[in-house]
């Protein structure tokens, strides 16, 4: 329950995706009407098997932001890649690695405005197949990443919106202003 007056979160920031409540996939029934599971169009932004369950509120929409999500193992496949993410993702995976261990993932997000940040997971998400109660664990801990995901927010901008504020360009959870 929201109460009057209560002050929203300054941009930018994650929130987990109202569409699939983080699970990152949503159930439908095929056409042998088996129930069968995608990836959430809403959340699922960079990745084709399912999404981080979260969205991004960025300066240059109201409503959440389209953007895309890169790991470091997927540099080694693209092109074109800006130079700032080339240096700086591998370069905080290695920081995440010291601090965390092996299950640390970098996570660089790309809004559609040019803003780069990143955050980073523990852990993977899980693909929910079958029905009943075979898939509900897997469903929780989507959930639970996606809510931790949330809460972490945004650790570091490697490049502001082009919408933020000027004086006001890095989120007041104590996020590091990229180099």
């Amino acid at each position: 329950m929201k109460l009057f007056g209560a002050k929203k979160p300054e941009r930018p920031y994650l929130k987990v995706c109202s569409k699939c409540h983080g699970k990152g996939m949503l159930s439908h029934f095929n056409g042998s009407q088996e129930k069968v599971y995608d990836a959430c169009d809403k959340c699922t932004n960079g990745g084709p098997m399912r999404g981080l369950g979260v969205t991004l509120k960025d300066w240059c929409e109201e409503t959440s932001s389209h953007y895309e999500c890169m790991r470091v193992e997927e540099l080694k496949h693209m092109k074109g890649i800006d130079k700032d993410i080339l240096e700086e993702l591998p370069r905080y995976q290695q920081q995440l690695t010291e601090e965390h261990g092996q299950s640390a993932i970098a996570l660089c997000l790309l809004c559609d405005c040019g803003a780069r940040y990143m955050t980073f997971d523990l852990g993977t998400r899980r693909t929910i197949r079958g029905d009943g109660g075979h898939n509900e664990a897997d469903k929780e801990h989507n959930k639970e990443m996606a809510v931790t995901l949330a809460a972490r927010g945004i650790q570091v901008v490697l490049r502001p919106s082009p919408s933020a504020p000027k004086k006001t360009t890095a989120p007041a959870s104590g996020a590091q202003q990229g180099q």
